[in-house]
C-alpha cells in the first residue's frame, strides 16, 4: 500500500495577503492549516507577477486586516468600560 501524501495549492493573493500583513487569521479564516500560513510567513515573498487590480486587492486585505484589529481593541476597551461602569 502506497502512503501518497496530498499536496494543497493555494491562490497566490491569499500567501501574499499573509505575508503583507503578517496576520494568519486570515489565513486560517480560509481554511489553511495554521503550520502552512506560518511557513508562509518565514519565507520571503514570492515572485508572482503583481497586475494592478491585484496591488488593489492585496491593499484592500491589508487595510481590512488593520481595521479588524483596531475593532477588536475598541471592542475591548469597551467591554471594560461598560464592565466599570456597572460597578
Amino acid at each position: 500500500m502506497e502512503n501518497r501524501r496530498h499536496t494543497r495549492f493555494y491562490v497566490h493573493r491569499l500567501v501574499g495577503v499573509v505575508q503583507q500583513t503578517r496576520d494568519l487569521s486570515i489565513a486560517t479564516g480560509a481554511n489553511v492549516p495554521r503550520s502552512t500560513a506560518a511557513g508562509w510567513l518565514k519565507q520571503g515573498p514570492r515572485a508572482v507577477a503583481v497586475a494592478t487590480d491585484d496591488r488593489a486587492y492585496l491593499e484592500l486585505h491589508r487595510r481590512l486586516a488593520k481595521l479588524e484589529r483596531r475593532c477588536q481593541r475598541l471592542e475591548a476597551i469597551l467591554r471594560l468600560f461598560v464592565v466599570l461602569c456597572q460597578a
